[in-house]
Parts: structure tokens; C-alpha cells; sequence
């Protein structure tokens, strides 16, 4: 049967990617077995692909080449899929389900279109395995339901549940990854818990036995994150070493040999880093010695090592030892020595690598022989730089303005913005842009969707626009749409979405105006996640807020819309770790 999975308008396989839906901004995918959903950057929700059993969601079994709008009415946030079923999250918290059952509506009836689940409750996170479900309220209760053959509900049984069952009493759920019959979860004390199938060890328990209720992994370790395929797992622990367990036929844990694997396997070891930023797939670090490594998908080059060949061991560039600072956009790369030398590799189909072409290149090409860098930052799609001479360059994608140059055109050298030479430090979120002088004066551009420009409307700009004008700025933090800033009497702001409580302000409203967040004046340093927040005050007290779904802040909770108490006693330099927090750039594309 043909699937038509894709979402080109034909029923070919294509070996080489197809780019789908040209003119819409995505924000989120989710693959499943035979369909696809996607989510826009304003909230619309796609779906195509085989549609037997009503997977698409358009009311119809009938499959679907192209991508089919679904919910009109709804504005989405997070989508999962199963094998022959779907799941979506609203921006407010509702939870819909559809295809074949049992979809937790209390039926084992197909539905063709969303049906709510659990009405009356709001949703932070969801997960589709195979035929089961996972989801973790906003208040950090964990849910599944489903099928149920080798115990990936959890539940102590090996019963289908058509509603979702809660598991426990515990309100620190923050993470949850469905496999195909097995299910991973962990909480924000770090502790991770494996349950359901394990032919292949992908429990991680050291045995190959299913386990019907859920097992600690590893209890001595602290864990960070974690993700589940098929039958392999991986996690990481907060100290950012990568582990991995279960099945191994392709190297899939990157443990060096095709041995599966019934316990924690470490995927590298040895280095101490510096510094480190993730793109969409990708991973650059700078050792504390001063080397450059990459990993991860290498599909357009983004590793930098000549080939384009994904790796799963960190590869080192060169034998140079001189490298200052990297920047990982969403599949490329950008670098600066401590010469003051600027490279690019990876993705150019905007040209956001600035060499003046719109061609790949899996090497480091030198950008600007002529200057002398000091600072990168890399968008989604475009990238920003300083001069020692304290002048800013932008090029890449600029359909939102990101670029800065007054028009909406791609640029694929850098362009020289403005006149200005006192530029000290430049930041990007997914679309848009921010930069620092030196007598601290914020400036902001892009796209400004969710008022993350900070300027009071929420209308594109394709030019520099001072932000708070009455205030002296000394820091600033982009996430993928929100931003943070600190003035130089030490008073913190916020702007932009704040659908996770990423603002700190107390609501999920978005600002499209700097908010005061709090009244102390002892600010000092500021970082920014995704969904994110953290600061640090001048007596070295580290406060976060948003999204915790890696459980970092370890305060017993889901999410925090207002700052809360992490640690304290040391000073800012005893925390470097707080200002290289990367912003993860953006999962969109135009």
C-alpha cells in the first residue's frame, strides 16, 4: 500500500531530502509509522501520510500526499505519533488524540478526527510509543495508557487501559520518552526509570527480562535527559556525559562496536570542556585546552570533517588548539580563534555560512580574511559577528529581518549594519536578533511574533531598534522567542513567550515589552534555554524558571513561571557555567 508519506504531492521515494511545505515557518515534527504531523511557527498543525486507520486527523481514512491542515480552531504546541495514532498538545494545555485506539478516551474506538483527553486537565508533555502513551500534567503527574502486552504501561499488569492510568503519587515527573514497547521517564531529582519490553536490554537494568512496573536505572547516577527509540535508549547525566542502552545492530549507542547492551554504556570519555552549543542534531565544544570537536548528524556537513558522515564520538577539527568560542546554528557551524579568525561549515542554503555562496561545505571555510573577529552567534538560519574594531556583520536567511540590513533579502556574505563601532556583544533566538554596545544601548531585530524584539508591538523588523532607552543594559540572553536582559543597576527584564513561564514574571502571558521581573537590584548574569531561564545575583545565588523538563532546577516541580532558589554561597566566578548555558537554536525552518 502506498503511504505517501513524504508530503511532496507524489508516491515516490526520494533519496535525496525534498524540502515540504515551501513557504511555512515549522516549529515541530513528529514522525510516525507511516504519517507524518508538523506544527508552524503560529500554531497550525499538519498532517500526511497513510491514513487507514484516521491518523491524519482530517476526519476521513482516505491518505494524503501533501500536508492536510488539522483542529482550524485550535492553536497547537507539541505533537507525537505512534505506529497508527496521534497525539497534540494545545497551547493551553488541552490534550487530543486520534487513529486507531485505544486513544484514552475511555473507548477502544478509531477516531478520524481529535478527541480531548482527560478534559479538566492541563498537559505539559506527551509521548507516543508504538500503541501507548505517556503524558505528565502540568503539575508533574505521569499518565499512560494503551496497549499494554509487555507491561509499557507501567501499571503492574500487563492489561490495555483506554484511559490514562496515573502511575504513583509523585508531582516531580519532567521527562517521559514512549519506545515501541517500552517507556522511559525521569524526574526532576534526576533519578530515571525504565519499564515494559526488554528483549534487548533496552531497559537498561542489566537484564533482559520485561518489567511491568517501572525500575530505577542506575541509582547512583544523576540524569539530565534522556530519549528512546525502538529498542535502544539514551541519557544523558548532569554532568554532560552521554550513556546508552539496548539493542545495537547499526552502532546505534556509539559504544564503538554492534554489541546490545543490557546496562548504561558511556559514549565518550576523558575530555574536560569549555564550552559547548547544539544545533538541531548537532553538537560543537571547545576543550578547556583550546580544541574543537563535533558530532551528530553530518547530513549537510555541519561536522566539519571533510565528509558527511554522521558521527557518535566527538571528532576533533585539526590539531589547532587557539579555538575562543563556536556557535552551532540549525545545521551549521561557526567558529572564532583566538587570532581572531572566522570559519563556517555546514549548511548554506541561505547562506549563512557568508562565503559568498549557497553551497554546502563539509570543511571550515575562512568568512571575512580581512577581519579580525571577536564574537559569533548563529540563528536558526543566520548568523551575527564583531569586529575588534566593534563593528557588526549579519548574513544568512532574512526573511523575518534577522539579517538587519533594511531589506528581506538573503545575504550570503556578511553585511556591515549600521555604522556603529562600539558593538560589544551579539546574541540570536531562532529568528531574530540582539546586540550590545559598549556604553549599553540593546538593540533588536527579526522577527518579532511573540513580541521577543521587545519593542511594544508585535510587527517584523528588518533594521536595529533600541530597546528601553531610559536603561543602561550590561547583559542579554536570547531563547528561541523570549529574552532576558540586565541593566547596569542590576535589575532584570523580561520579554517575549512566555507560554512555559519562561519570563518569570508569574503568567504564561507573552510581553511584547521588557517586564521588570521581581524587584531586586543585585542581578549579575543571565542564560536562556528554549523554554528556560537562569540568573545568577551578585552573591553568587543561582534562580530558574520555565520549562524543567531536564529537572535542572531540582525544586520538586513541573515548571515555575516565577524565579525560584537553586543554590548559593559562591560568587558569579565560581559559576562560568550559568553565562555559556546555550540558547538551543531554533527547530524551524522557512
Amino acid at each position: 500500500m502506498t503511504s505517501n508519506k513524504l508530503g511532496d504531492g507524489t508516491n515516490m521515494e526520494r533519496h535525496t531530502p525534498v524540502q515540504i511545505g515551501v513557504g511555512t515557518t515549522w516549529a515541530t515534527v513528529a514522525a510516525g509509522g507511516n504519517h507524518t504531523l508538523a506544527i508552524t511557527d503560529d500554531g497550525r498543525l499538519y498532517a500526511w501520510g497513510r491514513n487507514d486507520y484516521g491518523q491524519l486527523g482530517d476526519n476521513t481514512t482516505t491518505s494524503a500526499n501533501t500536508p492536510v491542515q488539522i483542529g482550524t480552531g485550535t492553536t497547537w504546541a507539541q505533537v507525537s505519533a505512534g505506529t497508527r495514532s496521534s497525539m497534540a498538545l494545545a497551547a493551553n494545555g488541552n490534550l487530543y488524540a486520534w487513529g486507531g485506539g485505544p486513544l484514552g478516551d475511555g473507548t477502544n474506538t478509531e477516531r478520524h478526527s481529535p478527541v480531548q483527553i482527560e478534559a479538566g486537565t492541563t498537559w505539559k508533555t506527551i509521548s507516543a510509543g508504538s500503541s501507548h502513551a505517556l503524558a505528565i500534567t502540568a503539575r508533574g503527574e505521569l499518565y499512560s495508557w494503551g496497549r499494554n502486552n509487555s507491561g509499557q504501561l507501567g501499571n503492574g499488569t500487563t492489561t490495555a487501559s483506554n484511559i490514562p492510568i496515573r502511575l504513583g503519587t509523585g508531582h516531580d515527573w519532567t521527562g517521559i520518552a514512549g519506545g515501541g514497547e517500552h517507556s522511559v521517564a525521569f524526574q526532576n531529582n534526576g533519578k530515571l526509570y525504565t519499564w515494559g519490553h526488554n528483549d534487548y536490554g533496552q531497559l537498561g537494568n542489566n537484564i533482559t527480562v520485561n518489567s511491568n512496573t517501572p525500575l530505577q536505572v542506575a541509582a547512583n547516577i544523576v540524569w539530565a535527559s534522556v530519549s528512546a527509540s525502538s529498542y535502544h535508549s539514551m541519557a544523558r547525566k548532569a554532568d554532560g556525559t552521554l550513556w546508552g542502552w539496548g539493542r545495537n545492530n547499526e552502532g546505534q549507542l556509539g559504544s564503538g562496536n554492534a554489541a546490545d547492551a543490557d546496562a548504561p554504556v558511556q559514549e565518550d570519555t576523558g575530555s574536560i570542556w569549555k564550552s559547548i552549543d547544539t544545533g538541531l542534531n548537532h553538537t560543537v565544544a571547545i576543550t578547556s585546552d583550546g580544541k574543537l570537536y563535533t558530532w551528530g548528524d553530518n547530513s549537510f556537513g555541519e561536522l566539519g570533517d571533510g565528509t558527511n558522515n554522521n558521527s557518535d564520538t566527538p571528532i576533533q577539527l585539526g590539531t589547532s588548539t587557539n579555538w575562543m568560542q563556536a556557535a552551532a546554528g540549525f545545521s551549521f557551524t561557526l567558529a572564532v580563534t583566538e587570532d581572531g579568525k572566522l570559519y563556517a561549515w555546514g549548511d548554506n542554503t541561505y547562506g549563512q555560512l557568508g562565503d559568498g555562496t549557497n553551497t554546502n561545505s563539509n570543511t571550515p571555510i575562512q568568512i571575512g580574511a580581512g577581519l579580525t573577529w571577536t564574537r559569533v552567534a548563529a540563528g536558526t538560519f543566520h548568523s551575527l559577528a564583531i569586529t575588534n574594531e566593534g563593528k557588526l556583520y549579519a548574513w544568512g536567511y532574512n526573511g523575518s529581518g534577522a539579517v538587519g540590513d533594511g531589506t528581506n533579502t538573503n545575504r550570503n556574505t556578511p553585511v556591515h549594519i549600521g555604522t556603529a563601532t562600539n558593538w560589544q556583544n551579539v546574541t540570536a533566538g531562532s529568528y531574530h536578533s540582539l546586540a550590545l554596545t559598549d556604553d549599553g544601548k540593546l538593540y533588536t531585530w527579526g522577527q518579532n511574533n511573540r513580541g521577543q524584539l521587545g519593542n511594544g508591538t508585535n510587527t517584523d523588523s528588518n533594521t536595529p531598534g533600541q530597546i528601553g532607552a531610559s536603561n543602561t543594559w550590561t547583559s542579554v540572553a536570547a531563547g528561541d522567542y523570549h529574552t532576558l536582559a540586565i541593566t547596569d543597576d542590576g535589575r532584570l527584564y523580561a520579554w517575549g513567550y512566555n507560554g512555559a513561564g519562561a519570563l518569570g514574571d508569574g503568567t504564561y502571558t507573552d510581553r511584547n515589552a521588557p517586564v521588570q521581573i521581581g524587584s531586586s537590584n543585585n542581578w549579575a548574569g543571565v542564560a536562556v534555554g528554549s523554554g528556560h531561564s537562569l540568573a545568577i545575583t551578585t552573591n553568587g545565588t543561582l534562580f530558574a524558571w520555565g520549562k524543567n523538563d531536564g529537572g535542572e532546577f531540582g525544586n520538586d516541580t513541573a515548571w515555575e513561571e516565577r524565579p525560584v532558589f537553586i543554590m548559593n554561597g559562591m560568587t558569579p566566578s565560581h559559576f562560568p557555567w550559568v553565562m555559556f548555558i546555550p540558547a538551543i537554536q531554533g527547530m524551524h525552518s522557512p
